[in-house]
């Protein structure tokens, strides 16, 4: 799998900071540049590398705004995430108008990053395909998997993202052996506790298959596979 190069734009440097190890802790990322200012930043996408923005709305000089509307006045070709403390009704409009791929507002939960980072992974893998031509169905996956609509077609138990759990079933779905709960936790950079709570969901939804092997000692290992 591709690693996917991200640009921090932030001008707080603690903040940045933050983004930082948040995104270190999520598998198919790497921090590859950071700066304080839009214009920093324009100036580091000429040079680098870039797949996804980290975007603050409030800097000095070129706020987020005006940076969002210059990358897409000049055809660069990345997709952004904002991350700021602004969420005013005008802001929000003017960042979706701009095409982000998600708002997060400050101060947010590192889970709340992480369904964000894996959210974008996992569109990015559906995107992949050699065919000239979606059928909408794909569409439809794709879009449920940006968070535009609950992945069951229905909406989902409090405290459950749709964003991590697409990214649980395509997680499990590349799998040829069940997985413990703790097994994907690990590899979903998630809390044991958490990943156990999305997969009694997909079990009772029947996406997702539980097998109990049982041992000479202790308890019994609970395996997932998905169906």
């Amino acid at each position: 799998m591709k690693v996917l190069h991200v640009l921090i734009v932030e001008d707080d440097p603690m903040v940045m900071e933050i983004h930082r190890r948040c995104i270190d802790q999520v598998k198919g990322y790497r921090v590859v540049g950071t700066a304080g200012t839009g214009e920093r930043a324009l100036e580091l996408l000429q040079t680098l590398p870039v797949d996804l923005l980290i975007l603050d709305i409030f800097m000095p000089g070129i706020g987020g705004i005006d940076t969002l509307r210059t990358l897409r006045e000049r055809g660069i070709s990345l997709d952004v995430i904002v991350v700021s403390a602004a969420n005013d009704v005008t802001t929000v409009h003017e960042v979706m108008r701009g095409g982000a791929f998600d708002y997060i507002v400050k101060p947010f939960r590192f889970e709340r990053m992480h369904e964000a980072l894996s959210s974008y992974l996992a569109m990015r893998e559906k995107l992949k395909r050699e065919e000239e031509a979606y059928r909408q169905e794909e569409i439809d996956s794709i879009y449920r998997v940006k968070g535009m609509r609950p992945s069951s077609g229905g909406d989902l138990p409090k405290g459950l993202s749709s964003a991590t759990l697409e990214h649980l079933l395509e997680l499990l779905q590349r799998k040829e052996a069940p997985l413990t709960a703790e097994e994907i936790a690990r590899e979903a950079g998630i809390a044991r506790v958490t990943a156990r709570r999305y997969l009694e969901y997909l079990v009772s939804m029947g996406k997702v298959s539980l097998r109990r092997e049982y041992q000479d000692v202790g308890r019994p290992k609970n395996l997932y596979r998905f169906e």
